[in-house]
């Protein structure tokens, strides 16, 4: 993100702006999310049909304190984890060091 940042910033430069001045810059907005932890990928299909897709997703678990950039990478993992093991034939791995990658459906 600090390399995009970064990038952002010396493009609105060159263009004779800066990311406060620029009328251009958007703020992202963000979106927050409260799901089950029993229910991770249930919820992340539902999530794909509600949520804006042009604002970042803030996943907070129900019933409990956390929230912010930890809770939302945990959730990513478990989902990851969850399709790897309850869909396999989604993905092959026939690589030679054993990775997946998606298999076209």
């Amino acid at each position: 993100m600090n390399r995009s940042i970064y990038f952002l910033k010396q493009f609105l430069k060159s263009r004779g702006g800066n990311l406060n001045e620029d009328k251009n810059a958007i703020k992202i907005s963000k979106q927050k999310a409260i799901v089950e932890r029993g229910r991770v990928l249930d919820s992340a299909l539902s999530l794909m049909k509600q949520i804006n897709k042009r604002a970042f997703l803030v996943i907070e678990y129900k019933d409990e304190q956390g929230t912010g950039l930890g809770p939302t990478l945990e959730f990513y993992t478990i989902v990851a984890e969850e399709i790897k093991t309850k869909r396999p034939d989604y993905w092959r791995k026939d690589m030679a060091d054993n990775t997946l990658f998606p298999s076209p459906v």
